[in-house]
């Protein structure tokens, strides 16, 4: 009996530290101004695992310059719609993506060490990234709206 007691206040906390870590995170992210997708495909012969391993790599440089993963690497199954050639879309966040673009691009470990692994990877010439803007109102060419 006193067993399944421990088993259950175990299962409680860890659920509520998962939980609380989440939330945490979550909420990290979601109070950045500006969301970022970073729509990729790869090169001939590049693999997904290449592109996971790239992107784990990167992730503390990026982290220095205010640029966050709000989501793990998404596979690409399909684009139903458009013309965007994608294996793997990635979502960052940042409150000031002008800096941290100029953060990473000028990070001597992340010149040397990771973009001769983004080159090999990733194909740039098709690769699309849009830089989003989080906010109550849209600004429209008739004015502001409040979000639906």
């Amino acid at each position: 009996m006193k067993f399944t007691k421990f088993l259950a206040n175990l299962a409680g906390a860890a659920t509520l530290a998962i939980t609380a870590a989440t939330g945490a995170l979550a909420g990290d992210t979601d109070s950045k101004a500006f969301m970022v997708l970073d729509i990729l495909p790869l090169k001939e012969g590049a693999t997904l695992e290449q592109a996971y391993a790239y992107f784990k790599g990167v992730e503390p440089i990026f982290a220095k310059y205010d640029f966050q993963r709000s989501d793990s690497a998404l596979e690409v199954g399909a684009v139903v719609r458009g013309d965007v050639t994608a294996n793997v879309v990635n979502l960052w966040v940042t409150d000031n993506p002008d800096a941290a673009f100029k953060g990473i691009f000028s990070d001597e470990t992340y010149l040397a060490e990771w973009v001769p692994d983004r080159d090999a990877i990733f194909d740039l010439e098709k690769a699309t990234i849009i830089v989003t803007q989080r906010g109550q109102t849209i600004t429209t060419p008739n004015g502001k709206i409040n979000h639906p």
